[in-house]
């Protein structure tokens, strides 16, 4: 099981076409003008959002995705040696709606791969940025292998505020078939492990085993200070799947 988990996170960067909303503009929720303003020197706009709601006081926050333009993140293409493919890392940006206009409250600016990612005999996985009930959530696709995302809060830990690593959940497939799922809440230090029973490998029903199991405590991380988010650290959650099936 721990082979599967860090797999999947090593896919993960490997994520090539992106996908997110950017058709919500208004004045000042979404105006790109004002949203280039907070995107640093070096670095293009790439997509952005201004519909969440991060600190749920009814405003509409934004996050914003950056792309690095250096000339050093140009490379040989795999699938075609003679062309040139931008693999320049992206980075989010996170602000917060206030009366007077946006406030910055994190800046990342290599969080994941290139949208140019090679994806070998099959596509690179997808990645979209999603908000669901106030939380940020960075989801993974890799059609019929299945999904894998994480799942961030904002709030204050030992009078810190950042976006907390809250839960990470992941769905192994092969096609229409789900072999296995992994659930991983950082609050309760509970894994949910479900592995399907179906002998049907044809169905799209799966008869789950579930299985629980606990890990040690460990400090949420913050998104702040994730390099690179192939390198999340599961905080000792993959040790308690080890030998699980």
């Amino acid at each position: 099981m721990r082979q599967f988990i860090f797999s999947t996170l090593s896919v993960a960067l490997l994520a090539g076409q992106s996908v997110w909303a950017d058709d919500n503009i208004d004045a000042l929720a979404g105006d790109e003008t004002v949203l280039k303003q907070f995107v640093p020197q070096g670095f293009n706009l790439d997509g952005h959002y201004c519909d969440s709601d991060f600190n749920t006081d009814g405003k509409k926050d934004c996050w914003i995705m950056i792309k690095d333009t250096k000339p050093s993140g140009w490379e040989e293409d795999e699938k075609n040696p003679e062309q040139m493919v931008d693999r320049n890392r992206r980075g989010l940006i996170i602000l917060l709606k206030t009366n007077t206009g946006y406030q910055k409250i994190l800046e990342n600016r290599a969080l994941f791969a290139s949208d140019n990612e090679y994806g070998g005999v099959y596509y690179a996985p997808e990645l979209s940025i999603e908000n669901k009930k106030s939380k940020l959530i960075f989801r993974y696709s890799h059609g019929r292998y299945g999904y894998w995302y994480y799942t961030f809060d904002y709030r204050t830990v030992n009078g810190k505020k950042d976006f907390y690593l809250i839960g990470y959940d992941s769905s192994y497939n092969r096609g229409p078939y789900v072999e296995s799922t992994v659930s991983i809440n950082f609050l309760t230090h509970k894994i949910r492990y479900q592995k399907n029973q179906e002998t049907d490998w044809n169905s799209d029903t799966p008869r789950f085993k579930t299985i629980w199991r606990d890990f040690a405590k460990q400090p949420l991380i913050k998104l702040s200070d994730i390099d690179d988010i192939e390198n999340i650290d599961l905080q000792n959650a993959d040790k308690a799947l080890i030998g699980i099936d």
